[in-house]
């Protein structure tokens, strides 16, 4: 059996980019991915802001880039809201940008081997045995990196089951029509769509676009495919449908995503965005932050649970604060009466209606929004009733958007 310091299960951007990051400080590593090739298939909107990409990528490829946005638009039912993003994200091409990740990989001395998916794994001698349907290889540290409900973290005894209010079920076409723009970005939150969720469009040039939606399957009385139809028939009717597809998004991130020589990263970990359903910037971070914590525990000869804790320590500092803010305005939304969601969201229009973000301006409020908290906390505000609940959204949105 060959042996390496590091062995990821997955190759998206969570695995890929923290096999790069752990091969830039000449550990050995193996990527081990199910399908035959990276970067397919594919569930996402492919949205990302460039703020991401400057802080993970020195010098990130155009060609990668299918469409830049520079217009936000929200709807509510007969509202909408009209702000100006001009700096503000692009939409990839997510199979060229796996594949840049992973030759970013290749080269510093990663190892990818596709079409070779994990199928056990155990521990032996404080080494981890994986085995795949071809070989089996020892690694001292292993990072799942292999989606939703991950099942290389349950051979080490991680239960990664998502509860049915934390998931969101999700279908999305590649279609074209005269009616979208390749400038403007839409969050559609009609509750007569997605009550407990929204629909997207993000615009990938000329008249083409990804338009999904995601809903709570156990609160939803109709399956996402069935609503985005009806959704397309009403708002692109006589669409070009290019390619349809579904998935899961889960938005809760594991409370112990480590054990003893172990990791858990990307949406395997469960983290993504509760409120959008973003996931590859924090693909990227969980995926930089384990393979620190992996160089950490390599160095310093430890590679117990109490070493690997070091990577939720680092996730504490990072973004975790705003993972969970967003998880509780999520479950404050969802318990919200018609009415309450109505005035929410009428508040939210008036305030985007005519105005202009600047990439700056947006992150500065984002990372003043914990100190925020913690005085609220302090006064015994956060979370009691629903009138404060309603005022912390006020206040969130204020904070961000005025």
């Amino acid at each position: 059996m060959k042996e390496f310091d590091i062995i990821v299960a997955g190759a998206g951007p969570a695995g890929l980019y923290a096999a790069y990051t752990a091969s830039l400080n000449d550990l050995s590593v193996l990527v081990l991915e199910k399908d035959e090739e990276i970067g397919k298939p594919i569930l996402c909107a492919e949205g990302v802001s460039n703020r991401t990409l400057e802080l993970f990528f020195d010098k990130f490829p155009q060609e990668i880039i299918r469409n830049s946005f520079s217009k936000l638009i929200v709807k509510y039912n007969d509202s909408i809201s009209y702000t100006d993003i001009p700096d503000m994200g692009v939409i990839l091409n997510r199979e060229l940008f796996d594949k840049y990740i992973a030759l970013l990989a290749v080269n510093s001395g990663v190892i990818i081997k596709t079409n070779e998916p994990v199928i056990n794994g155990n521990r032996e001698n404080n080494k981890m045995i994986i085995e795949t349907n071809a070989n089996k290889y020892i690694a001292s540290i292993f990072i799942a990196a292999d989606g939703v409900e991950s099942k290389c973290a349950r051979y080490f005894g991680i239960n990664t089951t998502t509860e049915l209010n934390d998931i969101y079920s999700c279908c999305e076409y590649i279609l074209t029509h005269d009616s979208i723009s390749e400038k403007e970005i839409i969050f559609d939150y009609s509750p007569k769509f997605a009550r407990y969720g929204y629909t997207w469009v993000f615009p990938r040039g000329g008249n083409e676009a990804n338009i999904g939606l995601g809903v709570i399957p156990s609160k939803s009385k109709k399956k996402a495919k069935d609503i985005l139809n009806e959704y397309i028939e009403l708002n692109y009717k006589n669409a070009n449908i290019l390619e349809k597809k579904a998935g899961a998004v889960p938005v809760n991130p594991l409370r112990k995503p480590y054990s003893d020589n172990l990791l858990i990263v990307g949406d395997a970990g469960k983290y993504v965005d509760p409120i959008t359903g973003g996931g590859i910037d924090n693909a990227l971070r969980t995926g930089r932050l384990a393979a620190l914590t992996a160089i950490r525990a390599i160095r310093m000869n430890d590679l117990s649970e109490k070493a690997m804790k070091y990577y939720t320590d680092l996730i504490k500092r990072d973004n975790l604060f705003s993972l969970k803010m967003q998880l509780k305005l999520k479950i404050i939304m969802e318990n919200m009466k018609e009415r309450e969601l109505d005035e929410m969201f009428k508040s939210i229009l008036s305030m985007l209606n005519n105005k202009e973000i600047l990439s700056n301006e947006f992150y500065e409020s984002i990372n003043g929004l914990q100190g925020l908290f913690e005085r609220i906390k302090q006064f015994g505000l956060l979370m009691k009733g629903i009138a404060s609940k309603r005022t912390m959204i006020r206040i969130l949105l204020k904070l961000l958007w005025v």
